[in-house]
């Protein structure tokens, strides 16, 4: 008889896998299936235990990391703007905690890093006001669910991306003493494959959006959604170029 698992024969016995293995494994991959799936791949997969629910909120709350990156980027980049443009520094309880996550590059590259870091705090912000338009007037939100931990790590992310970009900044920067802005060819580059994953991004996003409604405009459930070649390839690209955006 050819041996298998879960249980195998022996002359004169039977072996049992560990079952109290078994279940920690079952459980720990329940878990991190829990944490990192979000949406409709959460409402795929099997049945999840009635704990592991009370963890969830709605995927709708998307919209509350652009509230926090539009408010929070915008006071940094306006902070930035003073200090490149009027040469006023930044607040003194700022400059510490800057120095917490970074001590500041010093004059290297002249001018570069300075621009870098305003076109990327600038990228930012307005693909975070985009975004927080298209929660409200494009997206159509299914009822689906994210875990509270991705929730907390999208409200940090949009906090802490900020703080780390002007960490790097040159010290006189902070200071107040103002930079020279020097335009480089990866500054043009990078503004063009910005704008170009901006554009295409709210391409499919609109297209998605009109999937779920119908010929009257009134939204449909998100269960006659035909889970399509052409709707995979739609949520890919969108996913891709949100990548490509940041």
């Amino acid at each position: 008889m050819p041996l298998s698992w879960p249980r195998v024969l022996l002359p004169g016995k039977v072996l049992q896998p560990p079952l109290g293995s078994s279940l920690t494994t079952l459980s720990l991959a329940g878990l991190f299936h829990s944490l990192v799936r979000y949406g409709k791949t959460k409402s795929g997969c099997a049945q999840r235990p009635a704990w592991q629910q009370y963890f969830d909120v709605p995927k709708r709350w998307f919209c509350h990391f652009y509230v926090v990156a539009v408010i929070w980027n915008g006071i940094l980049l306006l902070w930035l703007i003073q200090s490149l443009f009027f040469s006023r520094p930044f607040p003194v309880w700022f400059q510490e905690l800057l120095s917490v996550l970074g001590e500041g590059s010093q004059d290297r590259n002249k001018g570069g890093e300075s621009l870098s870091a305003f076109l990327v705090c600038l990228f930012v912000w307005l693909n975070s006001c985009r975004r927080l338009w298209e929660c409200f007037y494009i997206s159509v939100f299914s009822k689906g669910v994210i875990h509270v931990v991705q929730y907390f790590f999208g409200l940090s992310y949009y906090v802490l991306v900020g703080l780390t970009v002007l960490s790097q900044v040159p010290l006189r920067v902070w200071a107040g003493r103002g930079d020279r802005l020097i335009v480089c060819w990866y500054h043009v580059l990078g503004f063009l494959m910005f704008v170009w994953a901006s554009v295409h991004q709210h391409r499919c996003l609109m297209i998605l959006a009109n999937l779920r409604k119908d010929k009257s405009g009134e939204v449909v459930s998100s269960q006659s959604l035909d889970h399509s070649t052409l709707l995979a390839l739609l949520l890919e690209s969108r996913n891709g170029l949100n990548v490509q955006d940041y």
